[in-house]
């Protein structure tokens, strides 16, 4: 009996494992509809951090500083993702959230294609 509960434990455990990577591949496996969900979350995701970072007050305080991301929205920020993991299939192992942060950067004013170059090149490496 005890082998069989530790064995269903075990089971378990191992079944849950971590999670896939939100990578590029498995970006292109969303639906465009899925995609533009999550570039939505990830902007509020960031009004959620700044809001317990820096206690703005209010999500709509902080959208008036949403030019720090060039002013974009979801919908441009799944644009971005789209046209990057397409560019390149070395770009595919960087993480969404990486390569979400480098479309806004790149995007705003500010960020040459070389730094751009460059932060894709470091985001290649650290992702190998």
């Amino acid at each position: 009996m005890k082998f069989l509960l530790c064995f269903s434990l075990l089971f378990v455990l191992t079944a849950l494992g971590d999670p896939p990577p939100r990578d590029g591949n498995f970006w292109q496996r969303l639906h465009p509809i899925q995609r533009q969900m999550w570039a939505g979350g990830w902007m509020d995701g960031l009004c959620t951090g700044e809001l317990v970072a820096k206690e703005v007050g209010s999500c709509e305080a902080y959208h008036g500083k949403l030019e720090k991301l060039g002013g974009l929205g979801a919908d441009e920020i799944k644009q971005g993702l789209d046209e990057f993991y397409e560019a390149d299939y070395r770009n595919l192992a960087i993480w969404m959230q990486d390569a979400a942060l480098l479309v806004a950067r790149f995007s705003r004013a500010g960020m040459t294609s070389r730094q751009a170059a460059e932060q894709i090149e470091l985001l290649r490496l650290k992702y190998r």
